[in-house]
């Protein structure tokens, strides 16, 4: 029997991340506009960004599910661009949500286990006040920012046409200590979440903008959670921050066709840092 992944959805939800242009910058936005002015907020999009928490690569429908039942990612998916290799920057949660907040891996905030975690890597006990998050780089550029739910990065949150995106902070909780349980299964991938294999990394990827992805594209080339950062500004209309977002490229051109091309390239010359030390 399936069974409708709403009905699970609640603890799954790890936050709802949403930037929008306040109803009075618009309105005084077109006060300008009709004095001859250009418009320049009226055309920003609002973005929603949703991370689940522990959902895997292989639970919704427009990824090959038929146990559960997710009619309404599966539209959403439809509407818009869905990745079949979206990947995090750690798998687990803390290190992935600090990549999307900063663009940076987790490695460069010393944040590379989830915050109360163990087993010897380094950790800070919350992401560094001296980061201009996503969120900050939003508001300075007229957005007004929301944070609901799972923050897991220590501290307290700093924080028309809509960007809505989906995603989720590592891979399907399918293993526990090494052993499979019956929460989730990630096959083909190995693994799941907490360990650094393909299940512990690769996620559900859903974009969907109209003006910029049309309806139902499928693209292959990977990205990943750091890739949001400039993906954003670039979509607002707001300047880059390369020195900030040190490990994200945009991902709008494949967006707007999603068979461009693996943006990887564009990373050419800065190093992929691992989400903890190799050790002998």
């Amino acid at each position: 029997m399936r069974r409708p992944l709403h009905r699970l959805i609640s603890p799954l939800l790890g936050f709802l991340a949403i930037f929008s242009i306040p109803a009075a910058a618009l309105a005084g936005d077109a006060g300008n506009a009709a004095a001859g002015e250009p418009a320049a907020e009226s055309r920003r999009p609002n973005i929603i960004f949703i991370l689940a928490d522990d959902l895997g690569w292989a639970d919704l429908g427009c990824y090959g599910q038929k146990f559960f039942e997710t009619p309404n990612l599966d539209r959403l998916a439809a509407e818009g661009v869905h990745f079949t290799s979206g990947y995090t920057a750690s798998c687990v949660c803390s290190p992935t949500r600090s990549s999307v907040m900063t663009g940076k891996y987790p490695a460069r905030n010393d944040l590379t286990i989830w915050l109360g975690g163990r087993g010897g890597a380094p950790a800070v006990d919350h992401l560094s006040l001296e980061e201009v998050t996503v969120a900050e780089a939003l508001k300075e550029g007229g957005y007004a920012t929301a944070h609901i739910g799972k923050w897991h990065l220590g501290g307290e949150p700093y924080f028309p046409e809509t960007i809505v995106v989906f995603f989720s902070d590592n891979g399907g909780f399918s293993h526990s200590r090494g052993k499979k349980n019956n929460v989730t299964c990630n096959e083909p991938l190995r693994l799941g979440k907490g360990y650094c294999y393909e299940g512990g990394h690769r996620v559900p990827a859903i974009v969907r903008y109209p003006p910029v992805t049309g309806w139902g594209g499928v693209c292959d080339a990977p990205i990943i959670t750091t890739d949001f950062y400039p993906t954003f500004l670039e979509l607002a209309g707001l300047p880059p921050r390369p020195q900030q977002h040190a490990d994200g490229v945009s991902i709008v051109p494949l967006l707007a066709d999603p068979k461009e091309g693996d943006p990887a390239g564009k990373r050419a010359g800065s190093p992929c840092l691992l989400a903890h030390p190799v050790r002998p």
